[in-house]
């Protein structure tokens, strides 16, 4: 991310790494997808009226193709679709 973040200034000397204390972060300045390791959903986009479930750590997945009445399993319990 390029010129995305917004941090106080440290002394830099040159003789070892620094630590900067992020404050804000510009979503607007990233690009691609997150990734489910780092917090996201792994997918850029979603279909429009999906059901959005999950895929044990990988990337979230959106179904579209339920029908009306039709019981979705979801782990251990079972959702009819209204």
């Amino acid at each position: 991310m390029s010129g995305g973040a917004t941090a106080a200034g440290v002394n830099f000397t040159g003789e070892s790494d620094i630590a900067l204390n992020v404050t804000a972060i510009d979503l607007t300045k990233g690009t691609g997808t997150l990734s489910v390791a780092h917090g996201g959903t792994g997918q850029t986009t979603h279909t429009t009226d999906a059901i959005l479930t999950g895929n044990s750590g990988g990337a979230i997945k959106s179904s579209s193709t339920y029908v009306l009445g039709e019981m979705i399993e979801t782990g251990r319990y079972f959702h009819n679709v209204a």
